[in-house]
């Protein structure tokens, strides 16, 4: 009995995350650290103390804002957001792909993809998205297409 009960808890210990899921953040503006923490805090219901945010900026791949030290956001000439969110998700799977904020933009990528709002998330999917490991939030600001010089 005592043996079982060892298997038993090993079993469920293992099964346990000990460690935080990491949460891509697409973002149109400059990041800041009060951004980073509001985003955690209004969003704990889904992303857990443990999670690390990994901010995406359009135009230049993963940047990794774990350090404190937040870049400027900056457009160049011929940046078309829809059209990168677009190939970004193309070329990366994920589980959940959500909306911080509303943005009516990109509408056509959204229907396309599935995206829906954070906030309209019911509870079994919010309990879904908080285990998964492939995560992407997309929280824009909105950024015209910007012509070729």
């Amino acid at each position: 009995m005592k043996i079982n009960t060892t298997f038993l808890f090993l079993f469920v210990f293992s099964s346990l995350k000990l460690y935080g899921n990491t949460v891509h953040v697409i973002v149109d503006y400059t990041m800041n650290k009060n951004r980073f923490d509001l985003i955690k805090e209004k969003y704990s219901d889904v992303i857990s103390k443990k999670t690390i945010l990994d901010i995406i900026y359009l135009g230049k791949g993963i940047t990794k804002e774990k350090s404190g030290k937040y870049e400027e956001f900056k457009v160049g000439c011929g940046f078309d957001e829809c059209a990168e969110i677009d190939d970004y998700i193309n070329e990366n799977r994920y589980d959940f792909v959500c909306l911080i904020r509303e943005f009516t933009k990109c509408s056509k990528l959204q229907d396309e993809y599935g995206i829906s709002n954070i906030t309209d998330l019911n509870k079994s999917q919010k309990k879904n998205f908080k285990k998964s490991d492939k995560i992407l939030l997309i929280d824009l600001k909105g950024i015209e297409k910007q012509s070729l010089p």
